[in-house]
């Protein structure tokens, strides 16, 4: 098994199968067709047409390629909470540099927040909760507040 990084997800290569999972409406569906070389994936500007894993043999049989539906918004927030969970372990239990680690955390909330804010404000049809941008800010306000609250910190003591 092999796991190669894409910018937007990950392509997975198990002996000679590739299955690509890479966030919604990104033009997973296209490339699939492209490297496929036929029109095999429907293509189209509405999110969550791609549903069911696609397959085709490509270079001759020699590898088999996958287009899937994607994470979704959950399965999204999962992978970035979990990098953060990560995250939260390497601060807690090694030594690395702790300004690494603050752009590790920076870097991660960046699409943590977009994934939860797409699921908040998106419509139900496309796996959204269909909440106005103001009631969907006002949510995650609230959530933020109550945390806040919940949480407290406290400055750090200085040895004298």
């Amino acid at each position: 098994m092999h796991a190669d990084n894409t910018p937007n997800g990950t392509a997975i290569t198990i002996a000679r199968v590739w299955a690509l999972d890479i966030s919604p409406n990104v033009g997973k569906s296209r490339l699939f067709n492209r490297l496929a070389r036929k029109r095999i994936s429907i293509v189209h500007d509405q999110p969550g047409i791609t549903r069911d894993v696609i397959s085709a043999e490509i270079e001759e049989g020699k590898y088999t390629l996958l287009d899937t539906g994607g994470l979704g918004y959950e399965g999204g927030a999962l992978v970035f909470g979990a990098g953060l969970a990560v995250v939260v372990a390497l601060y807690f239990w090694t030594n690395l540099s702790r300004v690494a680690i603050f752009w590790a955390a920076f870097i991660l909330t960046r699409p943590l927040g977009a994934t939860v804010g797409d699921f908040l404000d998106k419509p139900l049809a496309d796996g959204g909760l269909a909440l106005s941008r103001y009631a969907a800010s006002a949510a995650l306000a609230a959530v933020m507040v109550l945390l806040i609250l919940a949480l407290p910190q406290r400055a750090e003591r200085q040895p004298a």
